[in-house]
């Protein structure tokens, strides 16, 4: 099994509340793998920088100058809700007022 599959796997599984085997379907609950599993997961997770999603061990290294470049894609979902935002910081704030967004090509009528 891939790693990327495998983590994907133990994420789901954890959001799930259940173990791995569970997912799995074999009914077996927390078995000493399914154990090792989770530990590995947050392991796993804080190895990962918090600020650019690399890998601490690689990126905090020195020897590490000029092998990151920065990259940029626009999510317009958040495009959206920030012009929303910004238009709303000239009204009145309404108390308990969550937005949100919607993909106007699913929206149904």
């Amino acid at each position: 099994m891939q790693w990327a599959a495998l983590i994907l796997e133990a994420r789901t599984a954890r959001a799930s509340g259940v173990s791995v085997s569970d997912l799995r379907g074999h009914g077996w609950g927390w078995t000493p793998p399914d154990r090792l599993l989770a530990m590995a997961l947050l392991v796993h997770e804080d190895s990962i920088c918090r600020g650019c999603g690399q890998y601490v061990d690689e990126a905090y290294d020195v020897r590490a100058v000029g092998e990151y470049e920065v990259r940029s894609q626009v999510c317009e979902g958040c495009a959206a809700r920030e012009r929303h935002q910004d238009r709303s910081k000239d009204d009145r704030h309404v108390h308990g007022e969550l937005t949100y967004v919607v993909d106007l090509r699913r929206e149904e009528d």
